[in-house]
Order: structure tokens, then C-alpha cells, then sequence
């Protein structure tokens, strides 16, 4: 099962949501790989493992390297990461300069590996990269703060699964959109309710409080769900995981 975590922009919780997910299904027992296919490495530096000399998603989009060869075990149980560098950056030209090989299918090599769960951490963006992403993935998962705002972003992001189902993959569906950074308050109560009746059954039930001890987590190179367990931010995401297995 192959989940892309997508959002057009930055700022909306995408990374934390990818690493705490990824933890989340392996303490439900599920063999784990967590793709880190942001330039800025923030997923692969969370874990301790940013190294440019050592081979990455790079080397996978742009040299056709077998990802099992690149693919390094986390600190976290079932969990495995394949890293990003910065030189990830530049990419999206090698892969419009390079004719010999498909644009789209840099990644088709991941379908192939042996985890219960590939979760990937997409750019902030919706460009070739994640485009890729897109075509090998069986399921969507945007997150979304709770503004009015996001549901423009949010158009943008069912147009470009609707490109990537109608030419490259047929079976890519949205699993559903999530809110992080919530706030206890009538306005985001309002939002989310709006959200609700127009997603229905693609809106979750969870909602990602916002919470100090996510940004804590960063410092301890640890998933919040792990390092601090009985945190509200960690429980929210546990029902989140929850969620997502009952769904798919």
C-alpha cells in the first residue's frame, strides 16, 4: 500500500504527518517505508540520517539505483527511510533535459519492494516530483490547516490527481483530507464543519491538535507518537492511523 502526503505548499504539517504516520502504522505491527522526496531533507534529518555522500532518492529518480540499495534502517522498529539531499533541488530539470527515460515513472522500482505501508513525503509543491509520487501511489492524503484558503490550494491538488488517474494511474484514489494544527476555537470548529458536508466521507474524523510537543520532538530526532506517547498531538495521531488502516 503506497500513500502519498500531499499539499501544494509548505507550513501545513505535511512532514510531521508523514513521520508520525509511518511510526504509527509500525506500532500497529506493519513493516514500514517512510520516502523522503522533500529537497529539504527535514524527514531524513529527523531521523539523524541526512548524509549527502551517501546515496538517495537521487540516485533512484536520476541513475535508475535499485532503491533497496539506498534504503537505511531508522531507529524506529520497522521503520525503514529512503533519504533525500539537497540535490534533490535539481532534479525536475534533469528529469525535463533527460529524453531516454519516462518522466513519470522514476520511481515505478518502489512498487516492487516488500513493506506492508510506503508512506511518501511529497514537496511543497505539485511538480514532476510529485508527479512521480502520484504514479506509483495507490492512495492521497492531503493535510490542511483550518482557513478558507486551503480549499483553494486544495482544487489544484484533485486536478492534478485527476491528470496522473487519466494518463498514468488508474487505480490512484484520495484516501482523504486531514486537519493539523488545530485550535479549540468557534472559527476552526466552523471551518471544519464547512470541510465535513464538502468532503463527507473523504474528510476524517480525526484532527491534528496543534501542540507543543510536536516542535519538541524535533529536538529528541524521534517521532512525537514514540517520544511522547501520551501527548494529545500523539494521541490525535494514533486514531489518525486508526483511520487510515479501517480505510483502506
Amino acid at each position: 500500500m503506497i500513500i502519498s502526503i500531499v499539499n501544494g505548499k509548505g507550513g501545513v504539517g505535511k512532514t510531521a504527518s508523514s513521520i508520525n504516520l509511518s511510526a504509527g502504522l509500525t506500532l500497529e505491527g506493519y513493516k514500514v517505508l517512510l520516502i523522503d522526496l522533500d529537497k529539504q531533507g527535514n524527514t531524513t534529518k529527523h531521523f539523524k540520517l541526512y548524509n549527502p555522500k551517501k546515496p538517495s532518492i537521487v540516485d533512484v529518480m536520476i541513475d535508475g539505483v535499485n532503491p533497496r540499495e539506498v534504503i537505511r534502517h531508522t531507529e524506529v522498529k520497522n521503520l525503514d527511510l529512503l533519504p533525500s539531499v539537497y540535490e534533490l533541488e535539481d532534479v525536475p530539470d534533469k528529469i525535463l533535459l533527460d529524453l531516454s527515460k519516462s518522466r513519470e515513472k522514476r520511481l515505478k522500482e518502489i512498487q516492487n519492494l516488500d513493506y506492508d505501508f510506503i508512506i511518501i513525503d511529497c514537496p511543497p509543491d505539485l511538480g514532476i516530483i510529485t508527479i512521480n509520487a502520484l504514479c506509483v501511489s495507490d492512495y492521497v492524503m492531503v493535510p490542511m490547516i483550518a482557513d478558507m484558503w486551503s480549499l483553494e490550494g486544495f482544487d489544484k491538488i484533485t486536478k492534478k490527481i485527476d491528470i496522473v488517474r487519466d494518463n498514468y494511474n488508474s487505480k490512484l484514489k484520495l484516501l482523504g483530507v486531514f486537519v493539523t494544527m488545530d485550535k479549540n476555537t468557534s472559527v476552526n470548529k466552523q471551518i471544519k464543519e464547512s470541510l465535513k458536508q464538502q468532503f463527507k466521507d473523504k474528510f476524517f474524523n480525526t484532527s491534528i491538535r496543534q501542540a507543543e510537543a510536536l516542535k519538541k520532538s524535533t529536538f529528541n530526532f524521534m517521532p512525537v507518537i514514540i517520544s511522547d506517547p501520551k501527548s494529545t498531538v500523539s494521541i490525535d495521531y494514533k486514531n489518525l492511523v486508526l483511520e487510515v488502516i479501517k480505510n483502506v
